[in-house]
């Protein structure tokens, strides 16, 4: 899809001002269709996790969601789901020559990693699979802390906009910054 799109000069996907997003933020804004239309909307693109996210805070959300995004960086995305290698972006074999040298794009060397560092995550994520999670933990190597939120519903989108994360994830995120903390 990226050389299609490339082809027909698009350059950004899911752009605010696009008339499906100033769509669904009119429709957000009336209360007796802002569940329906902004919590199938919000589900389209995390898994629904019911009461997480409040109508005010759907309502704000989509006057400013999706806002915009590179064909590049969808490209990206895709080939990290076709992949099984955690690598860099994959211009194409000849282009990828003139990049990096070879063939294939380089992989990212996680052992280099070396801050400390504290993976929270839920288990109804549809961006991020637990899987994945599992696999990222066994390669960074200063792991300080895995803490699967205790919500089985937790998703990507509750990090941000849930009303829940006081008590979900922030005690966890405050002992860790005033641990590392310099003051």
């Amino acid at each position: 899809m990226e050389y299609v799109l490339s082809v027909w000069g698009i350059q950004e996907l899911f752009s605010k001002g696009a008339v499906s997003q100033e769509l669904l933020a009119f429709f957000c804004h009336f209360n007796w269709i802002s569940d329906l239309v902004c919590g199938t909307a919000e589900a389209m693109f995390d898994s629904f996790h019911p009461g997480s996210i409040q109508k005010e805070t759907l309502k704000v959300l989509f006057g400013h969601f999706p806002a915009g995004t590179s064909t590049k960086n969808m490209a990206r995305y895709g080939q990290s789901m076709n992949s099984d290698r955690f690598q860099k972006f994959d211009y194409g074999s000849s282009k990828n020559v003139k990049v990096y040298g070879s063939d294939e794009p380089p992989l990212y060397n996680l052992s280099t990693v070396s801050a400390p560092t504290v993976i929270l995550y839920g288990e109804n994520d549809y961006l991020v699979d637990v899987r994945d999670v599992s696999w990222l933990l066994e390669r960074l190597p200063n792991v300080v802390e895995a803490v699967r939120v205790s919500d089985p519903l937790w998703n990507h989108l509750d990090v941000t906009y849930s009303h829940m994360t006081k008590h979900s994830i922030f005690s966890k995120i405050n002992d860790y910054l005033f641990k590392y903390s310099n003051s």
